[in-house]
């Protein structure tokens, strides 16, 4: 049965994983379950104090098109899990959001929160967390208004 293991960097970063065929000893290496190697936020954790540990986001929207007229929204739901993208119910704070480029703090409590966007000017619209390990982004569309 192999061993698992993740690189971490002199920052606690984790920046690779490997298996051995049995168990070795190295001072970057630390040992995995299988569970653990075959996350595929693994690579965004870092390690502290014994622990495997960081912050990863997940947007979702309530429709994917929106009317360009300034009025018209759609409702963002954030939610905020750990490495191995588990809702983390413990975390409260901002998280800084980005829509088109301007940025807006979003307040999230319990790991969880719901925000609004509208547009005026038509096209693709990018909406992107920032600050965390791993960082999720949005597209939604803004349509001229009568053309949905």
């Amino acid at each position: 049965m192999p061993s698992y293991y993740a690189q971490i960097a002199a920052d606690g970063r984790v920046v690779g994983r490997c298996e051995y065929p049995e168990p070795f000893v190295h001072g970057s290496l630390v040992p995995l379950t299988e569970e653990q190697y075959g996350q595929p936020g693994l690579l965004f954790a870092r390690y502290a104090d014994g622990v495997l540990a960081g912050t990863a986001a997940l947007l979702t929207a309530d429709k994917g098109e929106l009317a360009a007229d300034g009025a018209d929204a759609i409702r963002v739901r954030l939610l905020i899990g750990d490495w191995m993208s588990r809702l983390d119910e413990s975390f409260s704070g901002v998280v800084p959001v980005s829509v088109q480029g301007q940025t807006q703090p979003v307040q999230v409590s319990g790991g969880i929160a719901t925000f609004t966007v509208t547009s005026r000017e038509p096209g693709l619209l990018r909406i992107a967390t920032q600050g965390l390990d791993r960082n999720a982004e949005l597209y939604v569309k803004a349509v001229k208004p009568g053309e949905r």
